[in-house]
């Protein structure tokens, strides 16, 4: 998905960030070449459980995920859910939850932030609206045209641009692979 820093194309087709990074050093291991399927999240949860593609960068364990998907052993780096507002909004300010109350929240749909979100919301007593997006950009883009008024995120999605008026949670992302897809989780796990 379109998180940068993690796993990004640059101007001359090629990828970067830590994601590329760390599939580099597993096919030092494994001898695997990579092709990299940029996608939205839900359309590439789906390609993965009809074996269109092979592995996720960057997922989240949960009971659900595990009955449909497999997960590395090891985690690849943890995430926090962060908050953000448009930048010039100067109405909401860090952990301001009246400010936060009854707000259109764009969430990106399938993510695992939402509950961390949710919890957030319910531990501070505050409601909002919440509208769902298939994309990052897509949120952003309803962040700047005013039609949501926070978004959440996870932190391998860096929104310098924008006003960081929360963060939470700390979890484990993995790679994850289609269920007992020992052909791609046997190596991956070894390396």
């Amino acid at each position: 998905i379109d998180y940068a820093n993690f796993i990004e194309t640059e101007i001359d087709g090629s990828y970067s960030g830590y994601g590329v990074d760390y599939l580099n050093e597993i096919s030092k291991k494994t001898g695997w070449k990579y092709d990299y399927v940029l996608d939205r999240w839900p359309n590439l949860l789906a390609r993965l459980q009809s074996g269109d593609i092979d592995l996720i960068a960057s997922a989240q364990y949960s009971e659900d995920r595990a009955a449909t998907f497999d997960f590395s052993n090891t985690p690849i780096g943890k995430e926090s859910t962060l908050l953000y507002t448009a930048a010039n909004r100067s109405d909401i300010y860090y952990d301001d939850y009246p400010a936060m109350a009854g707000k259109r929240v764009g969430l990106l749909s399938d993510s695992y932030q939402n509950s961390t979100f949710f919890d957030y919301a319910a531990a501070h007593g505050f409601g909002f609206i919440p509208v769902y997006y298939p994309s990052d950009a897509e949120m952003m883009e309803a962040l700047n045209d005013g039609a949501v008024d926070l978004l959440v995120t996870g932190s391998l999605s860096f929104h310098q641009e924008l006003k960081l008026v929360g963060q939470f949670g700390s979890d484990p992302f993995y790679f994850m692979t289609q269920k007992n897809n020992q052909a791609i989780l046997d190596p991956l796990n070894a390396a």
